[in-house]
């Protein structure tokens, strides 16, 4: 009997025992969550370290937070919608340096760097155990500490600060990426000198150092330079660079999603910054944001104002809290349009005041035809126009020595054939055109009339542009196909007309490089594409829904693409206006500019500024000129697209208006007045 019962004793002890080892190994097997690596291979990329989980001591728990700021609370912000988040909370500390991340992956993946700081007072690290295990909660094992704070990532020291201003160096611009390698996806760039903000970084990859950095609202990453040692952003006070300790310490990683009210009227206004009312009606101001609050007054149409608060959504549409002259209060972004729009820091409003001015010069139009255009001012030297008096060169008779002394002759260039392009190449002081007869189409220097290339007719080509420094053309049809031409004799695809993969469906009404010819903008009656020349595909589109096309025009630094056009919804209500889009490429936004009624734009141009478009044309869309049409030029701001009228006595229509490359004179061809050469100067 006793030794049964020790016998039973005894497997109850070994039943017991099994059971505790079965336990132990249990948790011996379980594995942290997927998500402490992702912190870790985060924190790696920004050390530049390889660090591994058995380095340091570390922690994790889970907890649910009901907005997207994952309890930080920097990112807090009262805007932030409701929504719940079942969250990661991560804990890595290295070198006595405490890395909180939160990451949650459902409803949709956040990733937040949320306070890198000094621990007060480091514990001793203990005696590495192998494979002791580790539970959720529990700080695990560490082993002594690598160097966590590298010098550099790849030949660069690096040089920026989070939350400090910074430039592209001068020159060439400098691409901004979704993520930070350069094989991630561009969303835009930054010109030579641009001034950007530093957001977060460095992070390191097999490319060099990279930095997330705000441009113009345009949020990427931006590589500090190549792995030979230049630079290619800087510090803008490089005097006061930072050490490269400082440089490391990151901050929150992601920009919260905007909020946005009404899908159909995104906000545009920015806190600090300035708006104005559209032009027109007041908007009124009120104590709280919704029609039924209490009035407080109104901000008159052009008024401009700062923002304060916002937004803020409600039944009646998005709400801004804002500061007119004292006046402070709540007033609507809109209702089904936009009744208030931005006014960007350091830029004037133009004004009768400051616009630009037109003096008409002497000028002697010999063979004029009524229809004739201008299609190329080079210089003070050289005009070129088309029409049904033909193709013709216009020069100076004589010296002169200002502008009132101009005299020109005209002189024939290549009868019987059409006037398609012009590329005046600056230092070989040559022109390029584009002709075209009944067979074929050829490339010709103007000033010999020797041919470059001679290329298969396409039927009925549209439009035409030759690229920047003179190496390729592309070529539109009126069934909507592009070609891309290379022109350069000796090359191996030399006058073979290679088709581009995506097409509109209509016909190509215009197409145009920007200066640095890596944008080429294609339009029809529905649609605008905007191509990356380097690899010939469409970055970003825009809907037109227009009857004509009449013009568009890149900005000298390729950030601003303005197009005129003639749109459908006015045709159909018989009001024939006219108006402006004015494209901002980082952005990906397009905004609106409205003609008069009964007026439309036949040409633009940029001034010397590269935010004032200089715009010409005049009641009707030139196809019925009288005595009783009047012809216009305005200037606009492209950034807040207010208009100043600087001429609106002349009769006719200005089909065409050219200004010279100095943007020192102004050539225009009407029906009614013929050509007219005028000086521009600013102020009174």
């Amino acid at each position: 009997m006793g030794e049964l019962f020790m016998r039973q004793s005894v497997f109850r002890l070994m039943s017991i025992l099994i059971f505790l080892l079965s336990s132990i190994s249990f948790v011996s097997a379980q594995a942290p969550p997927p998500a402490v690596q992702t912190a870790l291979d985060d924190l790696n990329q920004r050390l530049g370290t390889t660090l591994r989980l058995s380095d340091f001591n570390w922690e994790w728990s889970q907890q649910v937070f009901n907005n997207a700021a994952l309890g930080c609370t920097r990112l807090e912000n009262s805007n932030l919608p409701a929504q719940s988040y079942n969250t990661y909370i991560i804990i890595l500390v290295v070198n006595n340096i405490r890395w909180e991340y939160r990451i949650a992956e459902t409803p949709q993946r956040l990733l937040i760097l949320c306070s890198p700081e000094p621990t007060p007072t480091p514990q001793p690290s203990p005696t590495p155990v192998p494979n002791q295990p580790v539970t959720p909660g529990q700080i695990a094992p560490i082993s002594p500490l690598p160097t966590a704070t590298p010098s550099r990532c790849s030949g660069l020291t690096p040089r920026l600060t989070i939350g400090q201003p910074a430039r592209v160096t001068p020159g060439l611009p400098n691409n901004l990426r979704e993520q930070p390698a350069r094989s991630a996806r561009l969303l835009g760039e930054i010109p030579g000198e641009g001034v950007f903000t530093v957001v977060d970084g460095p992070r390191c990859t097999g490319d060099g150092t990279w930095w997330r950095v705000e441009y113009n609202s345009l949020i990427g990453w931006t590589i500090e330079g190549n792995t030979s040692g230049e630079y290619f952003v800087e510090p803008l006070n490089l005097a006061a660079a930072p050490s490269p300790t400082t440089a490391l310490i990151p901050t929150i990683a992601p920009t919260p999603a905007p909020v946005i009210c009404n899908a159909a009227l995104p906000p545009r206004l920015r806190l600090g910054e300035k708006g104005r009312v559209t032009p027109g009606d007041p908007n009124n101001v009120r104590e709280q944001p919704g029609q039924s609050s209490r009035y407080v007054g109104e901000i008159p149409g052009l008024g401009v104002f700062t923002v304060l608060e916002g937004p803020r959504c409600t039944g009646d549409g998005t709400w801004w809290r804002v500061d007119y002259n004292g006046l402070v209060g709540w007033t609507i972004e809109g209702i089904g349009d936009y009744w208030i729009e931005p006014v960007l820091p350091g830029l004037e409003v133009l004004t009768t005041n400051s616009a630009t001015r037109l003096r008409v010069l002497p000028w002697t139009n010999e063979a004029a035809a009524p229809d004739m255009s201008i299609l190329a001012l080079m210089n003070q030297t050289t005009l070129y126009t088309t029409g049904t008096a033909g193709n013709r060169r216009w020069n100076p008779v004589d010296s002169f020595v200002t502008p009132e002394q101009l005299r020109w002759q005209s002189v024939a260039i290549a009868p019987g054939l059409t006037m398609r392009a012009l590329l005046f190449l600056r230092g070989q002081e040559r022109t390029l055109a584009l002709l075209a007869d009944t067979a074929n189409l050829r490339v010709v220097v103007l000033e010999t009339l020797a041919e470059i290339a001679v290329l298969p007719q396409i039927a009925d080509v549209t439009a035409a542009a030759f690229a920047p420094d003179g190496t390729r053309i592309v070529l539109a049809s009126g069934n909507g196909q592009l070609h891309v031409v290379n022109i350069t004799p000796g090359a191996q695809d030399f006058n073979v007309l290679t088709p581009l993969q995506q097409v509109h469906d209509d016909r190509i009404e215009k197409v145009l490089f920007d200066t640095a010819g890596r944008q080429l903008v294609s339009i029809s009656k529905k649609v605008a594409y905007l191509w990356n020349t380097a690899t010939w595909t469409v970055q970003q589109s825009t809907v037109m829904d227009s009857a004509f096309v009449y013009d568009a025009v890149f900005s000298p630094d390729g950030r601003w693409l303005v197009i005129s056009s003639l749109d459908n919804p006015a045709v159909q209500s018989g009001a024939n206006t006219g108006g402006l889009r004015f494209w901002d490429i980082p952005a990906q936004s397009v905004l609106g500019g409205s003609a008069p009624a009964g007026v439309t734009y036949s040409d633009i141009g940029f001034m010397n500024d590269g935010i004032t478009v200089i715009v010409a044309g005049g009641s009707g869309n030139g196809s019925q000129v009288d005595a009783t049409s009047r012809a216009l030029i305005e200037l606009w701001n492209l950034n807040t697209r207010i208009n100043v009228r600087i001429v609106d006595n002349q009769a006719g229509y200005f089909k065409t208006a050219v200004l010279n490359e100095a943007n020192t004179l102004l050539m225009t061809a009407n029906p009614i007045s013929g050509v007219q050469l005028w000086a521009v100067s600013s102020g009174g």
